[in-house]
Formats: C-alpha cells, structure tokens, sequence
C-alpha cells in the first residue's frame, strides 16, 4: 500500500495514478450509453465537413473549371469557413445546435447541387464555395458544443476525440475522391454531387439526434 500526504495529514492509500485505469474504465462504460448519438454526431461531422474538406483541396480548380480565378475560389471557402465558425459561435447560444446541424448542411447542399446544374457560372460556383465553407467552420464549433451538451464535460474528452476521428478521415478521403472522380469524367461535376449528397446526409444525421433546446440560453 502507497501512501499519499494531504495538507495537514497524512493519510494511507493508493496514489491517483494507480486509479487511472480504473477511472478509464469507467468513462468508457459511461460513453457507452451515448454510443448512438454519439455515432450519429460522427457521421455529422464526416458527411458535413466533407464538402469543405474537398473544397480545401479543390476550390482553386473548381473555380478555374468555370472560368474564375482560382484565388477567388478560395477565398470564398475560407471566408465561408470564418463566418460559420464566428456565427455559429453565437448562434449556439440562441438556438439548437443540432438545428444548425441540420439547417446549414441542408442548405449547403441545395448551393452546390444548384451549381451542377449552371455548371458555367462562376457566381454560382462562388457561393457553393461559400456554403462549402460555411458548414465546414460550422461544423467545427456546433458540434464540439452538442458533445458537451450529450455527455457533459468529465466525458467530453474522450468522447470528443473519437468525434473528431470522422474529421480524419473526411481529410484523407474528400481530396481524393473528388481528384479521382475528376481523373475519371475529366470535371468536378461528379464530385460536387458526391459533395451535395454528403451534406444531405449530415443534415439528416443531425435530424435523429435528440434535440438539446433545452441548454440554450435564449435571450
């Protein structure tokens, strides 16, 4: 048996080292029963970011495909990415974050399948950009906020980094798709519906998630 000094006393007992893989043990037990939602938030962080993460790689081509410069197609991701992670920092606080998981994405989805169709227009082009970024930043503050509001902060972690995983592999793999699809149909047509269909995807992730209207603080 190890002893442990408290201010003012002694005391015998184990060390909090030697409780650490007891504490695990029990966080992981803990998550276990939030493992739907919290497999339901991995999905909405892989499918909602995956458009930005393809724009990340992409958004210079995508926007010389249609006759702009490829310097305004990044700036439209980035600064799309800016705003929904300003805005939803505030936005969080005043409704759902699961509505703006469900909302943004969904509306993501309708500017970048709108541009497959005017597949000439680099003003539509801009703002498929735009809405790609907007629910990559959004994604990046609503959903670390919606963990919290799931497993509380002694879990959020752990839980938070197995979220985070979905992330990893929308990095590895939306920046690959959308150069193989391009090598394959010679445009991005392809990969923006592969895009526009993973934003829908996220926003009905988030839509079976349980409702956490009642953390926000309203005005």
């Amino acid at each position: 048996m190890l002893t442990k000094v408290k201010w003012g006393q002694l005391s015998v007992g184990p060390i909090s080292g030697a409780t650490s893989s007891s504490t695990a043990a029990t966080n992981t037990d803990d998550l276990s029963a939030h493992k739907r939602k919290l497999l339901l938030l991995w999905l909405c962080m892989f499918a909602g970011s995956f458009p930005g993460l393809l724009a990340h790689g992409h958004s210079a081509a995508i926007m010389t495909s249609r006759g702009g410069a490829g310097a305004l197609g990044v700036s439209m991701m980035a600064s799309g990415s800016l705003v929904g992670r300003l805005g939803s920092g505030v936005l969080v606080d005043r409704v759902p974050a699961r509505t703006c998981l469900a909302v943004v994405p969904l509306a993501t989805a309708v500017s970048i399948a709108t541009s497959t169709v005017w597949s000439n227009s680099v003003t539509v082009a801009a703002a498929a950009l735009w809405g790609m970024g907007l629910t990559y930043g959004m994604n990046a503050v609503a959903i670390s906020v919606i963990v919290s509001r799931t497993v509380g902060s002694s879990l959020f972690s752990e839980a938070y980094s197995w979220v985070f995983t979905a992330w990893g592999a929308g990095g590895v793999i939306a920046p690959w798709l959308a150069g193989r699809l391009f090598d394959l149909t010679g445009g991005y047509r392809a990969a923006l519906v592969v895009a526009s269909a993973s934003a829908v995807a996220a926003s009905f992730a988030a839509l079976a998630l349980p409702s956490d209207a009642h953390a926000v603080k309203g005005d």
